[in-house]
């Protein structure tokens, strides 16, 4: 290979250089920067689908929340239930962002999750809840967060109505 580069002109040596210059520049491309710029299209058209489906979930979450309003009002016009007074009062506790999930169990018993609200919120809540309403909490999981001060919760409460004592 040596005595065939010697052998030849130094003009012919800039030419055979230039050309592999050029065969790896575009091998560069077609095997490095190609594959990696379709890549980054894909996930560009990927983040626009997503934001897509996140603002229709929006949208969605507020015509939820606009029908959960509703029957709220109609069941506070009715006397109303635990399900309803603990929605309620959380909301104007300012926990309303942080209700997740609120469900009944049994008659007398309510699940609720919280994520993401603070703490000094929830004892107030939970204290205002008892005095007024006589709803005591049943059981009660607080998951801390990075964020000094919030909380995840899930609890169990019961109304007035149960005579049953607390479990652990």
């Amino acid at each position: 290979m040596n005595t065939w580069w010697e052998g030849l002109s130094s003009q012919e040596r800039l030419m055979v250089t230039f050309g592999l210059g050029v065969i790896l520049a575009v091998t560069l491309f077609l095997v490095v920067w190609e594959p990696f710029y379709g890549h980054l299209r894909v996930l560009r058209q990927t983040v626009a689908e997503e934001r897509v489906q996140m603002v229709w979930m929006a949208q969605a979450a507020l015509e939820v929340a606009s029908l959960r309003g509703v029957t709220i009002a109609t069941e506070k016009h009715t006397g109303g239930s635990l399900l309803a007074l603990v929605d309620r009062s959380a909301r104007a506790a300012g926990m309303g962002a942080g209700l997740s999930r609120v469900e009944p169990e049994g008659k007398d018993k309510v699940r609720i999750w919280l994520n993401d609200i603070t703490f000094n919120a929830l004892i107030p809540w939970l204290t205002e809840l008892n005095k007024t309403q006589g709803v005591t909490p049943e059981s009660l999981v607080v998951d801390r967060q990075p964020t000094l001060g919030r909380v995840n919760v899930r609890l169990v409460l019961v109304g007035p109505s149960s005579h049953q004592e607390p479990h652990a």
